[in-house]
């Protein structure tokens, strides 16, 4: 009997040291790695509600269990009102006119993420602006983890199927890699190579106007 409770008394003192690292570690992960909880968040997409805001022009959803997660969108204040990159020409927007706005997640009202989207063809489509990133000596676009999740909830694509097939668009387009002053004096261009790319650049530098 005497050693029934020992045991008993083991496996509670056991049980409550479990008990404490977890409860530290979600208190962590909670307050101080706030990025880490809002992946699930993001990827929990159907728990995402509008909430009604008396901000005009700003949309608001938050999380209905993680709900010290909020996302606000700025569509009163846009970050370019003619917005254009030429990667948008390969999307099809009849209606040219874009503009780019700020989308900010928020954790118990402080911010922890900012991303540029923009909205094209007539406000029917709202995707994130591609980021860059070099590889080796070239420069290539792409969309990081955050932005993909974050478009998941918040995105809208009218026609070209979904956000992530206009993603596989965009990153597998003439666009990309993108065409730098670096490219063209990369003296392992053959000659070419060379000319395909002034070639390309010009033929893409006439959309810088639009």
């Amino acid at each position: 009997m005497v050693v029934s409770v020992e045991l008993i008394s083991l496996v509670i003192a056991f049980f409550g040291i479990l008990l404490a690292f977890i409860s530290i570690a979600l208190t962590y992960i909670t307050f101080f790695a706030p990025l880490f909880t809002a992946r699930y968040a993001l990827r929990d997409q159907g728990r995402w509600s509008e909430i009604t805001i008396s901000k005009p022009g700003h949309k608001f959803l938050r999380h209905e269990v993680f709900s010290g997660f909020s996302i606000e969108i700025d569509f009163s204040s846009p970050v370019t009102d003619n917005f254009f990159e030429p990667w948008m020409n390969a999307l099809y927007r009849p209606d040219r006119k874009a503009s780019s706005y700020y989308v900010t997640m928020f954790f118990n009202g402080l911010p922890i993420l900012t991303e540029l989207f923009v909205s094209y063809d007539g406000n029917r489509n709202f995707i994130p602006a591609p980021k860059i990133k070099k590889l080796g000596c070239r420069y290539y676009l792409h969309f990081d983890q955050m932005q993909r999740l974050l478009a998941q909830v918040v995105g809208s694509i009218h026609i070209e199927g979904t956000v992530e097939q206009v993603f596989k668009k965009i990153l597998s387009s003439r666009y990309n890699p993108v065409v730098t002053e670096f490219d063209v004096a990369d003296s392992t261009l053959t000659i070419a190579e060379l000319e395909r790319k002034i070639t390309s650049f010009k033929n893409r530098a006439q959309f810088f106007t639009v």
